[in-house]
């Protein structure tokens, strides 16, 4: 299978000499990264927002957030101009997790030593120098693909991530709100981290949950690749499954792209995919969760279950409607920018308000609120206090 490293460039970022071709590509992906190439769209010198590479201003064939014409496309962003993520970022969200007390942060990891599943991993990176000037030397090192702390092809995923990081949200909040002016529904954000020289990703082939839009992020030090296979073409062979752990055994024909340190690729979500790390490399990936509303008032429920259990039938949200939840739950988002999860730490701010205490507004993070029963609802950075008039 052919690996294509196709990148989107200006002028003033292109090499000189001939144009190498595109290959491995099917005819439609080849149109209209070539078309992506020839206008310079999304060259990184002109981006200045997530939205920008979300949805580009211009009219596009095929993109991440448009569902029924979702192919894999590549950009390359250079160091020293736009990029949402960055070592510091992960530097920032593993520091968070290691500050916070407690195991059950543990169960945002995975960690895999020759393609098995050890949770050992975790714990014993999370006892390395994590700051940002040590980082990325620090995973180099200890995540090689034969690791002398580690063993054979060690790797670790990171979920929830933004939830570790206030300097993650803070940079994230302002992206997700430029995103917002254009994105049509209702979504969220979270970070997820692919660390190491695991091989092909642990879990085989898979699909991702419709609602996914991801783009990914390769900060390096070495190319990483995915392979991309038709799901139509793929569940006549195998039905209707979700992953497939012998991707050798796949009929359908696939398409290879090579993420260079720097490039920034847009994932598509329902068709199967895998990530293979053949040395050690950090990806970030943007997940864009579309949530409809059963998600929005599952999700509001889950958030108050400790309370109602409490309360029983005397909670203020007994007898309440889902369209009710569902426009809380958007609310609470909205206090914290579209972030998938709170911060880690709990901010005071909520606990302490008296009926006199003032608020102070610092945007992206304005506090909502939604009238309910003889009083409000007050949500912050994705909390949420009862208030009584």
């Amino acid at each position: 299978m052919k690996i294509s490293t196709i990148s989107v460039t200006s002028p003033a970022m292109q090499e000189t000499g001939p144009r190498p071709p595109l290959t491995g590509l099917s005819e439609r992906n080849a149109e209209s990264l070539e078309l992506f190439r020839r206008r310079s769209i999304l060259a990184c010198e002109g981006v200045v927002s997530l939205k920008e590479i979300v949805r580009p201003k211009a009219p596009l064939t095929a993109y991440a957030v448009r569902p029924l014409q979702r192919v894999p496309n590549i950009y390359h962003c250079r160091p020293a101009s736009y990029q949402p993520v960055s070592f510091d970022v992960v530097s920032s969200i593993l520091e968070g997790v290691r500050a916070t007390p407690g195991s059950t942060k543990l169960n945002y990891f995975r960690g895999y030593i020759d393609g098995r599943e050890d949770y050992r991993v975790a714990e014993r990176f999370l006892d390395e120098d994590l700051s940002p000037t040590k980082i990325s030397s620090t995973i180099a090192a200890l995540m090689s693909p034969n690791s002398a702390t580690f063993g054979l092809r060690p790797g670790l995923i990171v979920n929830g991530g933004l939830q570790w990081s206030n300097p993650a949200q803070e940079r994230l909040a302002r992206e997700a709100c430029r995103l917002a002016e254009t994105h049509k529904g209702f979504f969220t954000l979270d970070l997820t981290l692919f660390i190491g020289a695991y091989g092909a990703t642990p879990f085989g082939a898979h699909i991702d949950d419709a609602s996914h839009r991801t783009v990914l992020f390769n900060l390096g030090p070495n190319p990483k690749e995915f392979r991309v296979w038709p799901r139509d073409e793929v569940e006549r062979q195998f039905g209707r499954v979700r992953n497939i752990y012998d991707i050798e055994t796949i009929e359908a024909a696939g398409e290879s792209y090579a993420l260079r340190p720097g490039d920034a690729f847009v994932l598509p979500s329902t068709d199967f995919h895998i990530g293979i790390n053949h040395d050690v490399s950090t990806t970030v990936a943007l997940v864009i969760d579309e949530v409809g509303e059963g998600v929005l008032t599952e999700r509001e429920l889950s958030a108050h279950r400790s309370e109602i259990d409490r309360r029983g039938k005397e909670h203020v949200l007994v007898g309440e409607t889902i369209s009710s939840l569902s426009m809380m739950a958007r609310l609470r988002y909205l206090s914290n920018p579209h972030l998938r999860y709170p911060p880690t730490q709990r901010s005071s701010i909520l606990t302490d308000l008296r009926r006199k205490s003032r608020l102070k507004l610092i945007p992206p993070f304005v506090p909502r609120t939604y009238r309910l029963g003889a009083g409000e609802m007050l949500f912050s950075r994705g909390r949420h206090r009862q208030l009584y008039t």
